[in-house]
């Protein structure tokens, strides 16, 4: 497990996962997110391995550093109790707020959960969407999988674990089942750093009831979708194909625009780095459309962070995503060295490099949140803990005892 926990592992395992569903065959009647499969050319292999090469080189160089950088004591002893319940503040803040605007909007809205439409759910959240207190929904990916945690831990079950649990459901039916994703990737850390080793038969049954939730998921966003256009009524198979295109498709967008990187090289742009800065990521232009090179499906969007950078930027894009990589492969390798749940933010960065085969997530919203989320409560934690020693120190002075400062 130590070592799929690390950027350059994650990458190099997902980008693999990407390619294999990529390259099977598959029937004419089968879901995959394109018709015709890109040819797998010696030029374009070169280019991807030239680029998932660089990030992953960088990333481990990165890692190695920042382990060495000294770690802050106080961050360190931070109470994680303490920092438990205020992120489940901040999640029932997010899930409450989420409600009260749904039904503001329309309170049968939730209904579309049950007959197989939920995607109309996330259109009504992300119209006109920006960075606010919607985004606070997203925490319940840290406060559920350490509930999670919590439950596999202790063997029982606290009211604050089953409704962070109930909560990062909730939120995924809703609008993001990659949280579901996001939270099994958090867990798997989680335990690790509490060494807590589980058997191969809990990760055989967790692997079922992963497939199984992700069904449900997909059977209440879309399954009227595969009903009328590829005559299928088993959930099961819907979520096979719903797998497969998701996964496989990005290698095949990856690999069209590596068949085309002549014409994507002519449009170079370095005024596009900008892209990659949370605040400026919106005011980029893309003066070359992919889609005209590659068969993917209109409706399909996250198609490989390489696709994304290289045809906006082209060829600063292999510095861009190099110096990312580095950059943030340092903080990575820094926050884990860390006992408290603030090494959680090694894990939201962990998340972003392995989904970098399909999206670069660095600037996205619902990373800013969860970043920004863990720092505030941890400062507030640290608040909190100095501001009762003062309050006891100065009690003890009170009473007539003497109190030395040895920090």
């Amino acid at each position: 497990m130590k070592y799929i926990l690390k950027p350059y592992s994650m990458v190099l395992i997902t980008v693999a996962i990407s390619f294999f569903l990529w390259v099977i065959p598959y029937s004419s009647n089968f879901r995959t997110g394109y018709s015709a499969k890109e040819n797998l050319t010696g030029n374009a292999i070169f280019i991807l391995i030239l680029w998932y090469g660089s990030i992953i080189t960088a990333s481990f160089i990165g890692y190695r550093f920042g382990k060495k950088i000294k770690m802050n004591k106080r961050l360190d002893e931070i109470d994680n109790d303490k920092f438990y319940k205020l992120i489940t503040i901040l999640s029932m803040v997010g899930v409450g707020y989420l409600i009260i605007y749904l039904l503001s909007v329309n309170p049968e809205i939730f209904l579309n959960i049950f007959n197989g439409s939920a995607n109309q759910i996330k259109a009504v959240l992300y119209a006109n969407y920006s960075i606010g207190l919607l985004s606070l929904r997203y925490v319940v990916a840290i406060s559920g999988s350490i509930g999670i945690a919590n439950l596999i831990i202790n063997k029982r079950v606290k009211v604050i674990d089953l409704l962070n649990i109930l909560m990062l459901l909730f939120i995924a039916a809703m609008s993001a089942r990659l949280l579901i994703i996001m939270s099994v990737l958090f867990l798997l850390g989680i335990l690790f750093k509490k060494k807590i080793i589980l058997k191969k038969r809990y990760f055989l049954v967790g692997t079922i009831l992963l497939f199984l939730l992700l069904g449900f998921y997909n059977n209440s966003r879309n399954m009227e979708f595969y009903e009328n256009r590829y005559g299928t009524d088993s959930s099961v198979v819907a979520n096979v194909m719903e797998i497969v295109t998701y996964v496989g498709s990005p290698f095949q967008v990856s690999m069209g625009v590596a068949n085309n990187f002549n014409q994507f090289m002519a449009w170079s742009n370095s005024d596009n780095v900008l892209m990659v800065f949370p605040v400026l990521k919106k005011y980029y232009d893309v003066p070359i459309d992919y889609r005209n090179y590659v068969d993917i499906e209109s409706s399909l969007t996250t198609n490989s962070a390489f696709v994304d950078l290289f045809s906006s930027m082209g060829l600063y894009s292999f510095l861009v995503i190099t110096i990312t990589s580095l950059v943030f492969s340092i903080i990575m390798g820094h926050f884990s060295q860390y006992r408290s749940y603030i090494f959680l933010i090694e894990l939201i960065l962990l998340y972003c490099f392995s989904e970098i085969w399909r999206i670069y997530l660095f600037n996205q919203g619902i990373i800013l949140t969860l970043l920004i989320s863990i720092i505030v409560c941890s400062l507030l934690v640290v608040f909190l803990i100095r501001r009762k020693n003062t309050s006891n120190t100065k009690n003890l002075q009170k009473r007539g005892f003497y109190v030395q400062d040895i920090n």
